[in-house]
Order: C-alpha cells, then sequence, then structure tokens
C-alpha cells in the first residue's frame, strides 16, 4: 500500500527553476567512457536535484498522502523507492539502479528522500546504462 508520485510530479519537479534544462545541459555530449567526466557531471546533476525545493503542489500531495496513510500514527514508517517505468524491457533492465529509502519517518524525511530518490535516477552507473543504449534517452526521458 503506497502512494506513488506520477510522472506528472516527477516533471513538475524538472521544471522548478529550469531544473530539466541545466540537467540537459549537463549531460550533453558526455561520453559514457570516460569515466572521470562521468562522475563530474553526475555529481553537479545530483548537487542540482538536490538542491531544488518540491514545487509546493507536490509537497502537498505526497504530505497529505502521507497523513492519510499514517491515520493517527504522525510517525509512520515507510519507503521511498523508484519504479520507473521503463523498469523492465525486453532489451534492458534498470531494475535496482535506483536508492529506496527505508523506515523513513516525519514529513520533513519523507520530502528530503524523495529529492534523493530522484537524485539517485542520476548516479554514475544509471546515467552510463541508459546512455548505452540510446545517448539521447538521457535528455528524452529524464529531462523533458
Amino acid at each position: 500500500m503506497g502512494s506513488p508520485i506520477t510522472s506528472d510530479g516527477y516533471r513538475a519537479f524538472l521544471a522548478q527553476g529550469d531544473l530539466a534544462v541545466r540537467l540537459r545541459r549537463e549531460l550533453e555530449g558526455l561520453d559514457n567512457h570516460d569515466i572521470a567526466n562521468l562522475q563530474q557531471r553526475g555529481v553537479a546533476v545530483r548537487r542540482a536535484l538536490l538542491e531544488t525545493p518540491l514545487p509546493d503542489d507536490l509537497a502537498a500531495e505526497i504530505l497529505d498522502a502521507y497523513r492519510e496513510l499514517g491515520g493517527q500514527r504522525p510517525d509512520l514508517a515507510v519507503a521511498v523507492r523508484s519504479s520507473a517505468t521503463a523498469e523492465d524491457l525486453p532489451e534492458a533492465s534498470f531494475a535496482g539502479q535506483q536508492e529506496s529509502f527505508l523506515n523513513i519517518r516525519g514529513e520533513g524525511a519523507l520530502l528530503e528522500s524523495s529529492r534523493r530518490c530522484f537524485a539517485s535516477l542520476f548516479k554514475d552507473r544509471s546515467i552510463s546504462y541508459r546512455g548505452s543504449f540510446n545517448p539521447s534517452s538521457m535528455r528524452r526521458n529524464r529531462t523533458s
């Protein structure tokens, strides 16, 4: 039982402060074989995601769902994890590449974990793996 953040919610997050544009610029022309450059860009992308606040309406939706789920238990522990739409394709599997956050208690920790989960979509391994199948997919699927 849980409450998903939809792809629309994710896109609304990326629209905050032109975050999608910043990510696209950072990843443009990336050579997955240049590990040092991949790591440098990955750090920059994750930092941008972690420093960007969730849109107020998305944060409110997340907190409303948490309150409804918790009922009389404001300290309810929940998990925050990714369930990407393209997680298991016939030609690729993205399962396990994003981080899961367990035993998250409290509203502030839930919102922070949500941002950290978004940032984990851009771990170095994930960036490289997506790019190895279709370099333009990083821009089209994750930052548009």
